[in-house]
C-alpha cells in the first residue's frame, strides 16, 4: 500500500493484488462473528454501503471479464468460452457463468452506466433496468425507423443524477 507523506499508510492499494487482498480482508472482517455485535441502529447504513460496494464490485468484475474475453485468455487454459472458464475455475454454476458473461457484454455497451456503478451512483439492479430500457429504446427506434437519436446519450443522462 502507498504511504503518506509522513510514512503512514493511507490505505490506497498499490496493485490489483494488493486491492484484492484488502477487499478480502474487509469481507473477512464483515463475516467475522464480532461484526454481529454491530449496533442494530446502524445496520441500515451498513446495508446501504454494502449495496454501493456490490455495484462497484459488479463494475470491476465486468471490466476485468471484458478484458479477459477480449484477450481470449480462456483459450490459454483450453476453454472455448469465458463462461466455460468461469464455470470451471471460479466455482460458478454454468448458468451463473453464462449470466456473468451476458452482464459483462450488456454493460460493455453502456460505459456510462458502468462508470456510474463504479462511482457508487447507480446500484447493480438500477443498472440492469437502465440497460434494459436503453435496449428496448434502441429496438423501438430501429422498428420505427427513427434516426438521429443517440441511445448512449440517453443512457448517460438516465444513469447519472
Amino acid at each position: 500500500m502507498r504511504t503518506g507523506s509522513e510514512g503512514e499508510n493511507d490505505g490506497t492499494p498499490e496493485s490489483v493484488a494488493d486491492a484484492l487482498r484488502l477487499l478480502g480482508a474487509g469481507l473477512d472482517y464483515l463475516n467475522f462473528p464480532a461484526a454481529g455485535e454491530f449496533p442494530a441502529a446502524g445496520l441500515g447504513e451498513v446495508l446501504v454501503s454494502l449495496g454501493g460496494l456490490r455495484a462497484k464490485f459488479a463494475a470491476a468484475h465486468a471490466a476485468f471479464l471484458r478484458r479477459f474475453d477480449a484477450a481470449g485468455a480462456h483459450d490459454a487454459d483450453g476453454y472455448g468460452s469465458p463462461a466455460a472458464w468461469l464455470a470451471a475455475r471460479t466455482q460458478m454454476t454454468r448458468k451463473d457463468a453464462k449470466a456473468a458473461v451476458r452482464q459483462m457484454r450488456r454493460l460493455s455497451a453502456h460505459r456510462g452506466v458502468v462508470g456510474a456503478m463504479a462511482a457508487g451512483q447507480v446500484s447493480e439492479s438500477c443498472a440492469r433496468q437502465i440497460t434494459g430500457l436503453v435496449g428496448k429504446y434502441r429496438t423501438i427506434c430501429h422498428i420505427s425507423g427513427i434516426s438521429g437519436i443517440r441511445p448512449r446519450s440517453f443512457c448517460r443522462r438516465s444513469a447519472l443524477p
